[in-house]
């Protein structure tokens, strides 16, 4: 039985993380998540996805919807992300949109998010 963890380690937290990931990172747009993606470099010795998930204030004034939201991305994040073992690097997933999402939503999307970038380092270094 495999173990679906979403250690602490993968998270992403650090000011200088965030700060690079928004400044160097590509953009991938979806329906309800945007995602900035940062690879590490290839003498890197992380050898994980780190990720961050954002909720706007603006959006959801009250923290029980943006903590829902924010479960929702972790929760489908968890469950998916050891499909794409081949992926390594910073990952931010933002939430834009004003309603509450289901949670087959959030999948969906971010199972998109995934294959893009699996798409876009296929583009970068054919083999």
């Amino acid at each position: 039985m495999r173990r679906f963890k979403f250690k602490s380690s993968q998270r992403l937290k650090s000011q200088t993380d965030f700060n690079s990931v928004f400044q160097y990172g590509v953009k991938f747009d979806r329906e309800l998540l945007t995602a900035k993606f940062i690879s590490h470099p290839s003498e890197s010795h992380e050898n994980y996805l780190q990720a961050a998930f954002i909720v706007s204030k603006k959006l959801f004034r009250k923290a029980v919807q943006r903590n829902r939201i924010r479960r929702l991305m972790r929760e489908a994040f968890r469950l998916h992300y050891s499909d794409y073992p081949q992926i390594k690097g910073k990952i931010l997933l933002i939430y834009k949109k004003k309603n509450i999402p289901e949670y087959p939503q959030i999948c969906k999307e971010l199972l998109g998010i995934l294959d893009d970038i699996i798409k876009l380092k296929l583009h970068e270094n054919p083999k």
